[in-house]
């Protein structure tokens, strides 16, 4: 989503985007544009994407894909977007590189939304009062999301075949409901090769 500049406008743009950096435009990668690349555990993350690839339309509505399935799709890195480990550790080291660009989790908003927005205001150049940033933060909570606007129904509607099971938490640790000992024991292995000797780290619970 974008905001259309008029020709004799300073107004900031906003873009939303999945891609993988390499994919992004050469100025962006160059610093010439501010990013805000937000990035939640693997192991919520997994669940979470699971529900989106049973749910949504453009994937096919894979509603009789088993998570045991999806499981080994996600380790592996044959899901759509790619591998989680590829796609995060690209943006980390880029935002490490560069002064327009910081690395967000998940984890630290649901820890401390108020503190992880002051430190956004900061970077992008945007102050707001404590009136405006409450509003801020009532806006983008994640049960405020699931209720109100039409849009949202709209494509809630569109994404999803109408089984509110399906509707995620958005907890830290909602992966416990799903990961067998097993699973636990095997991404544990593998999230220990692929971070090692990168600096990243995330909170599970």
């Amino acid at each position: 989503a974008t905001n259309k500049p008029a020709s004799t406008s300073a107004k900031k743009r906003v873009y939303f985007t999945h891609l993988p950096i390499h994919m992004l435009p050469t100025s962006i990668r160059e610093g010439k544009s501010k990013v805000i690349y937000v990035a939640r555990n693997p192991k919520d993350m997994a669940v979470s994407y699971y529900h989106f690839h049973r749910s949504a339309r453009f994937l096919g509505r894979q509603t009789s894909l088993a998570w045991n399935d999806f499981f080994t799709f996600f380790c592996t890195g044959i899901i759509c977007c790619g591998s989680w480990f590829e796609h995060v550790l690209t943006y980390w080291k880029f935002t490490q590189n560069n002064p327009n660009a910081v690395f967000v989790k998940y984890e630290d908003m649901k820890r401390d939304l108020v503190e992880e927005m002051k430190a956004l205001e900061n970077f992008i150049g945007v102050p707001l009062n404590e009136e405006q940033r409450k509003k801020v933060i009532d806006h983008c909570s994640f049960d405020s999301m699931k209720k109100v606007s039409k849009f949202m129904r709209k494509v809630s509607a569109k994404l999803r075949s109408g089984d509110n099971t399906d509707l995620i938490q958005g907890v830290v640790g909602d992966y416990k409901n799903y990961f067998t000992v097993a699973q636990n024991e095997q991404f544990d292995e593998l999230y220990k090769e692929k971070m090692a000797g990168s600096g990243l780290d995330f909170e599970f619970e």
